[in-house]
């Protein structure tokens, strides 16, 4: 009996480290409400929701709501991509630093518009953008 309880505190103390290093191998924790900056200037509200590596998000606008659906990869990186019926893509390249803030960059691209002869899109529109955690 004196034997087995020799092995026992350092096999639990090994399962305890095992499940913890588990823990932190796992992806970053995106989920929150954020304060998006887009390109310095304009403040956006971000909702993010994560269940593992999937990710849900929204934006507020002045005119309404941007829905996203993404994931994450790897451990501090994750992409976004705007979902439903809205006049232009968005999509959300990011990561999460040492202190919890997000980085990336914005690209938005408007759906086809018409002159005369032709339809077309406009170039898209690349930005830098950082959000930090509301509390």
């Amino acid at each position: 009996m004196l034997n087995s309880r020799r092995f026992l505190l350092p096999s639990i103390v090994l399962l305890i480290a095992l499940a913890a290093s588990a823990r932190a191998a796992g992806p970053a924790r995106f989920a929150g409400h954020w304060t998006l900056v887009v390109d310095g200037k304009s403040s956006k509200d971000l909702t993010i929701e994560q269940t593992g590596n999937k990710l849900d998000g929204v934006i507020k606008e002045d005119w309404g709501y941007v829905n996203f659906k993404g994931s994450t990869s790897g451990k501090k990186s994750f992409q976004l991509e705007s979902v439903g019926k809205q006049d232009r893509e968005i999509r959300i390249v990011g990561s999460i630093d040492e202190d919890g803030m997000l980085s990336g960059t914005i690209t938005i691209e408007d759906s086809l518009s018409a002159d005369e002869d032709h339809l077309h899109k406009s170039a898209p529109k690349t930005a830098p953008w950082i959000a930090l955690r509301k509390e």
